[in-house]
């Protein structure tokens, strides 16, 4: 009986393993079809600090995640295109979406002296915000440039490719319990840090 528990757990986290897999396949896949097609994106992926307050300012929405979806959300001109996206990975949904986030109060976005470039407006203002008040992870698409971008603690790392965004998301959700684990994988690759 003990055994038969036990693989019931065991079957469970694997199919909740691949369902994660999957939505962060999705999301990475959208990333880089909006990165293609210059569609400014905001997506906030909550972890240990929650973001009711956040999912309050928007429209929720307890979706499946889905490429298109996220897509479908941020194409111009569509009523929520504008604010930003909560996921919630841990339970495979869309939170909500058209949320407002604190905007950062660092001084050097938008500082050409600091090697900074204009396109570093409101969207990644948010981001960093986000980031410097939760644990969350945010992935930042320019709508200028195409360039995908995510912040973390307060650091906002560019240049990212949507197999980046795919790596950073499997090393960040998909760890172990042991902090280790968490903290030897993504930073392999060199992206362009700022902040």
């Amino acid at each position: 009986g003990n055994n038969r528990a036990f693989k019931q757990v065991f079957r469970k986290s694997n199919r909740d393993r691949t369902r994660m897999l999957s939505d962060i396949g999705e999301i990475s896949r959208a990333v880089g079809n909006l990165s293609k097609e210059h569609i400014g994106a905001l997506i906030v992926c909550e972890m240990n600090t929650g973001l009711n307050n956040i999912v309050d300012t928007g429209i929720e929405l307890d979706s499946d995640i889905s490429q298109e979806l996220i897509e479908n959300i941020f194409t111009p001109n569509r009523p929520l295109h504008d604010g930003a996206m909560v996921v919630k990975l841990w339970t495979n949904q869309i939170r909500a979406a058209g949320c407002l986030l604190p905007l950062s109060d660092n001084r050097y976005l938008g500082s050409d002296n600091l090697g900074l470039s204009k396109e570093l407006g409101t969207r990644h203002r948010a981001g960093l915000g986000i980031s410097e008040k939760s644990d969350a992870i945010t992935i930042i698409v320019s709508e200028e440039t195409g360039t995908i971008s995510y912040t973390e603690k307060g650091t906002l790392t560019r240049n990212m490719t949507p197999e980046m965004v795919k790596q950073l998301l499997t090393d960040r959700f998909m760890a172990k319990d042991d902090e280790n684990d968490s903290e030897k994988g993504f930073f392999k690759f060199r992206g362009k840090k700022d902040g």
